[in-house]
């Protein structure tokens, strides 16, 4: 189906989860239908079965809805996409791109890839890795905790993904979702959108 996005961060604990939530907010803002699958080990959905009171068990296992954030276990994923769903976006995270466990090929497998990134010393030589990765090509790439003079040397370093490289903006809940009424907060999720249109498809002639 159209609009499957697989996301994955270059190192663990870079915000890869958070970046994935706060890009479901976003869409249904927009107006939207977007649910999250947890492809990766890290027992997120767990946790926030754990720690949210206001979180909602579907009557099959697997599934919660959390804020209003619709949340799956890897498990469902084969019927989401050959059984047919309402959803206009589903979104993959993968988890840690580099780890030992992490399949490249089900990864590039799909619409859209969005990669998240960071700029300290040991997050910028793996950003480089996936740069060098034929597989995530065709990927945009979203950095955390950049300051505003400092993302032009990061696009500098980006070379040809410069267009398709934005920045996150402080986001400690990665369920909040009334930030997006300003504009830098709404605007870097305005532009992974307008590329995932482009490559996992969507309306508006490229455009969301």
């Amino acid at each position: 189906m159209d609009g499957i996005i697989h996301i994955g961060g270059t190192m663990p604990r870079i915000g890869t989860t958070t970046v994935g939530l706060q890009l479901i907010l976003f869409l249904q803002v927009m107006g939207y239908e977007a649910a999250y699958v947890e492809m990766n080990q890290q027992d997120y959905i767990w946790g926030c079965e754990n720690l949210y009171m206001d979180c909602k068990q579907d009557k099959l296992p697997g599934k919660v809805t959390i804020h209003g954030v619709d949340m799956f276990a890897k498990e469902w994923m084969a019927e989401l996409i050959s059984g047919g769903t309402h959803y206009d976006y589903i979104l993959c995270d993968y988890g840690n791109i580099h780890s030992a466990d992490f399949d490249q090929k089900e990864f590039g497998d799909c619409g859209a890839m969005v990669i998240v990134a960071g700029v300290k010393p040991n997050e910028i030589f793996a950003t480089e890795r996936a740069l060098r990765n034929p597989v995530f090509k065709e990927a945009a790439y979203v950095f955390s905790f950049v300051s505003e003079g400092d993302r032009g040397e990061i696009r500098n370093m980006m070379r040809g993904k410069a267009k398709e490289t934005t920045f996150m903006p402080y986001s400690p809940d990665p369920f909040e979702r009334n930030h997006f009424k300003t504009g830098d907060n709404a605007g870097c999720f305005m532009e992974i959108m307008n590329y995932v249109v482009r490559r996992a498809g969507g309306d508006r002639d490229g455009q969301i």
